[in-house]
């Protein structure tokens, strides 16, 4: 009896091709970067990290690295959206010295279109400061950086950090507090969270961390203003008490 022959399923592989991956409007949609596939439909989604010294051909700027996503594809070609700016750590190591106080922070906050953002400023002191003057640069510069966001969105911020015209605003806002030598904005990115049916005062989130994150920081803002009501009420009663010992 004859055996039968087994059908073997041949498939055929598909031709990959480079696929050019560009820049966002503020970068002229240069081309950051290429990836071989074999469909221009595996485009969207991905990561290209990449240093800005290789977009504006500039060595002053190779102490940034920016990341991208992948949000459309138009000609067989992605585009890109900027997700994340951040500094080498190589480059910060160069300007803390012992002699001098590092202040570093870590906070959410949203912008003008309501995306959630993760902000991470380093403030570098000319001389050494006390455990108070750290606590009022940190929260000063949380505050100033959230009320700028307001007003704001990452790519415009972005353009403000590569032109170093933020840095110089809140340096000059930081003063007010102790002379800073380095006011810097270690990373600035997006959130890694849904956010959905976003309104003017709401942003729905799905990651239950951020949202606890979110309420502890509303605590420690509620509790700072507690005490400082508690100290200008103790500066009110102790003028009260000096007046009284004047009249006597």
């Amino acid at each position: 009896m004859a055996k039968k022959k087994r059908s073997v399923a041949v498939t055929k592989a598909k031709k990959k091709k480079w696929y050019p991956i560009l820049a966002p409007k503020i970068f002229n949609e240069q081309v950051i970067g290429e990836t071989y596939l074999d469909s221009v439909q595996k485009l969207k989604g991905k990561y290209v990290k990449t240093n800005l010294s290789v977009i504006t051909r500039s060595m002053r700027d190779q102490n940034i690295n920016l990341t991208f996503i992948v949000e459309s594809v138009q000609e067989s070609k992605g585009k890109t959206k900027l997700v994340k700016y951040g500094i080498l750590d190589s480059f910060i190591k160069r300007f803390v010295r012992r002699d001098k106080s590092k202040v570093g922070d870590s906070f959410l906050t949203r912008d003008k279109k309501g995306n959630l953002l993760r902000i991470k400023p380093l403030i570098v002191t000319f001389n050494v400061a006390t455990s108070a003057q750290k606590t009022k640069i940190r929260l000063t510069a949380r505050e100033f950086i959230k009320d700028h966001m307001k007003r704001t969105d990452l790519d415009t911020f972005v353009s403000e950090l590569m032109h170093n015209s933020f840095q110089r605003k809140l340096k000059a806002v930081l003063k007010k507090t102790m002379p800073v030598k380095h006011s810097e904005i270690r990373i600035v990115q997006y959130e890694k969270l849904n956010v959905v049916n976003i309104l003017p005062n709401e942003v729905k989130v799905v990651d239950e961390e951020v949202v606890q994150e979110l309420k502890k920081e509303n605590s420690v803002a509620e509790e700072t203003k507690v005490q400082k009501t508690k100290s200008e009420k103790k500066e009110e009663i102790s003028e009260k008490q000096v007046e009284v010992s004047e009249d006597f």
